[in-house]
């Protein structure tokens, strides 16, 4: 890749670079330098010989052939010739042996012959060309060596500069092509791979797959390298410190329990006789007391000494903590629990008890409101419910004040989709719900019970008998199927509605004691604006509007069909533990869009669609795509198919998803193990907390069997892992 552009290279260019071309450092071409190189390479091709003519009949058996030389020996043997052959000049003359620099020449000449050189009569003559040719060998390789940097042989022997330049020069017309290459390996050298590269190209056996042996190669260097330097755990060593990581995490949240116990314990006094109890002591005493407030009001050192935290409603502590004199209780924090159904002037007293609050609540959940303050009222539907008012609340007001943080995961759901609908439509795919391993079983989920006869009190009852019949029904089925030990509360969408039902379930009660036990074991019919805060094992909701007498739908929702109404809707199908059963006289297609713009009965017309045929009706969104596999979970899931093992990739809809699930091999609705991989998902968790222990324990409470497999330990032994997966899968079947 070169400027963002590919290139594609033939086999014969390839083959090029498997030689010395490999070692170009030019990264642009240049022709008068194309040119320049041929040139110098063609001439350091043929030197060899050359020298070998020029210098052989002076070098002796002792000396070696004068390939050999490298050219600083070739530049030596020059100057010795020289010396030689000055030695013959001065010789000729008749004073010789009265100038002293014959007596130094003749013993240079006499050591030339003791080193193995011979005489060849014209010593001077051949060192002047020997020298010539030192000096062009030395300007080829100042080319050579511009363009190929330390990889160019200049302090080899001659033969080798001249074979080096030899298996250059039939390609040296590529040179455009290589050049363009030698960019591409220039910038492998920061990540350090430049060697990798050339090891590479210089195995033909390579060439037409570089594409696949250039990713597998680099990364099994990388996974070798890291496994030799002891990053990663073996799985058994693993094992061992997550379990001193869980020991070593219990004990520190019993010992910071113990310690704020501590801390509380040593600010109360000792007895009955410290200066703070004297008034709650007179008060106990006394016969006759005075109101709440007066009495909180003259003890509020022993109070908080003794409670150093309240949980009162906002009004509540406005009524009875507020004081003159300096008797009003301080606190380090304001908690507010729900805020979003608490009006702002109800929080403002309370919110000045202390310098900090933290506000907690659901902003698509249940506003405040004077909906179901009113009195069922005889005036018809469309009459009696505009006077529904919704308030700003405290969350409201503080959220583009205060920094924020969503708590993400979500836990109350043993089913997935008792919360998939609400994380789709309400929160933007930004939850995170956990899946489950019992599949799709009667027992859980959100299941629809339709009434097809049923007929809505429009302008009368307002209420829907056989629907309310229906829930008694299914109130009945749901407590005999879970034998009562799972608790079933039940939801209506209407002051009217709720009145039928808990007359009918009163007349029930009378004859069945099944119902009878239900009712006297607190179980609770509630309306749209309590349920909050409330959760059950199983939830009946009964929507209750339907077609009246005459078979019209009129799409007046109650409260549902009021401003922020939609957030109604998010409370009541969210209470449920296990399961929730939507009991209706009216299907989605019942509810036109077109006739109306309210967004409660809209997303509740979604979530009659959504009762009726499951996960499929949602909208697909981007934060919960289906991330691919990875190599490693894909080697995985083939060794584990291979042997025997249903697997099941990426299980879950909920913002969190099964590596790879495998069903139980006698009951396939069920899966039996989870697999985890340390991908992405896994190095991705907050905290070390979150990865070892939170994940796990999740998962282990929605019913899955865990096992880890890490990437390092499958690459270095992938049949021990296989066989640990295996000696997993087979422990969870049998339990």
């Amino acid at each position: 890749m070169q400027d963002g552009t590919s290139m594609r290279l033939g086999l014969d260019e390839l083959a090029c670079l498997a030689g010395p071309w490999v070692d170009l450092r030019w990264t642009a071409y240049d022709p008068a330098s194309h040119e320049s190189l041929r040139s110098q390479l063609a001439k350091l091709a043929t030197i060899d010989v050359e020298i070998e003519a020029l210098a052989g009949g002076a070098l002796g058996p002792a000396t070696g052939p004068a390939a050999a030389l490298n050219l600083s020996a070739l530049e030596t043997l020059a100057a010795r010739l020289g010396e030689v052959g000055g030695y013959r000049e001065r010789a000729k003359s008749v004073l010789r042996f009265l100038n002293p620099r014959f007596y130094a020449a003749r013993g240079n000449f006499r050591r030339y012959l003791a080193d193995g050189y011979l005489e060849t009569g014209n010593e001077g003559s051949l060192g002047l060309r020997l020298r010539a040719q030192a000096d062009a060998i030395g300007s080829a390789l100042g080319v050579v060596e511009d363009a190929f940097g330390p990889a160019a042989p200049v302090d080899g022997p001659i033969s080798a500069i001249s074979a080096w330049a030899s298996g250059l020069l039939p390609a040296v017309h590529r040179l455009p092509t290589i050049t363009a290459m030698a960019s591409i390996l220039k910038a492998t050298e920061p990540l350090g791979m430049r060697a990798a590269f050339t090891t590479l190209l210089a195995d033909p056996a390579n060439h037409g797959h570089m594409a696949t042996v250039v990713p597998a190669s680099a990364f099994g260097g990388w996974a070798d390298q890291l496994i030799q330097a002891g990053v990663s755990l073996a799985p058994e060593q693993h094992a061992r410190l997550m379990d001193a990581f869980g020991r070593l995490d219990s004990e520190m949240i019993g010992w910071a329990r113990t310690q704020v116990l501590s801390t509380v314990r040593s600010n109360r006094p000792r007895s009955v006789n410290h200066r703070a109890m004297a008034t709650l002591v007179k008060y106990a005493h006394a016969k006759r007391r005075p109101a709440l407030r007066t009495m909180l009001g003259n003890s509020r050192e022993a109070v908080q000494l003794l409670k150093p935290t309240l949980l009162m409603s906002p009004l509540a502590a406005a009524q009875y903590l507020c004081h003159g004199d300096g008797a009003t209780y301080r606190f380090d924090t304001v908690i507010v629990d729900e805020a979003s159904m608490i009006p702002t002037p109800d929080m403002v007293v309370a919110l000045s008890l202390a310098e900090q609050a933290i506000i907690v609540g659901d902003s698509r959940q249940m506003p405040p409101t004077n909906f179901f303050n009113k009195e069922i009222s005889p005036l018809a539907d469309d009459q009696s419910e505009e006077a529904d008012v919704t308030f700003e609340s405290i969350l409201d007001e503080a959220a583009p004040l205060l920094s924020s943080t969503m708590l993400r995961a979500h836990y109350r759901s043993r089913d997935e989709s008792l919360i998939a609908f609400s994380n789709v439509h309400f929160y933007d795919g930004r939850l995170i719900a956990f899946p489950d391993a019992w599949g799709d079983r009667p027992e859980s989920g959100v299941r629809f019970e339709f009434v097809d006869d049923a007929v809505y009190g429009r302008g009368q009852s307002r209420a829907n008998p056989a629907e309310a019949q229906r829930v008694i029904d299914v109130l009945r089925r749901e407590l005999q199927a879970s034998e009562g030990k799972r608790q079933v509360a039940i939801t209506a969408m209407s002051l009217a509605q709720q009145s039928e039902i808990l007359d009918q379930i009163e007349g029930a009660a009378a004859l069945d004691p099944l119902i009878r036990g239900w009712l006297e074991g607190g179980g609770l019919v509630r309306n749209l604006e309590t349920v909050q805060g409330d959760e059950s094992d199983v939830m009946l909701l009964s929507v209750g509007y339907g077609r009246d007498s005459e078979g019209r739908l009129i799409l007046n929702f109650g409260p549902l069909g009021q401003e922020k109404g939609e957030r109604r809707l998010n409370v009541a199908i969210t209470r449920a533990k296990w399961k929730t059963v939507l009991v209706s006289s009216i299907r989605s297609g019942d509810i036109d869009p077109s006739r109306t713009g309210s967004v409660g009965t809209l997303r509740l017309r979604d979530y009659l669609d959504y009762a009726e045929r499951g996960p499929q009706s949602l909208p697909p969104l981007g934060t919960n795509a289906v991330s691919p596999l990875s190599v490693f979970e894909t080697a995985v899931i083939a060794a584990a198919t291979a042997s025997g093992l249903q697997c099941v990739p990426r299980v879950g809809v909920g913002g969190y998803r099964v590596d790879i699930a495998v069903r139980h091999p006698a009951d396939p609705e069920r899966f039996v193990l989870a697999i985890e991989c340390d991908g992405p998902k896994y190095s991705g968790a907050p905290a070390a907390r979150d990865r070892e222990l939170g994940r796990d324990a999740v998962l282990t409470r929605m019913g899955w069997n865990v096992h880890r497999t890490f990437s390092a330990s499958w690459y270095r032994n992938p049949e021990a892992e296989l066989g640990r997966l295996l000696d997993r899968y087979r422990q969870a079947t049998l339990g």
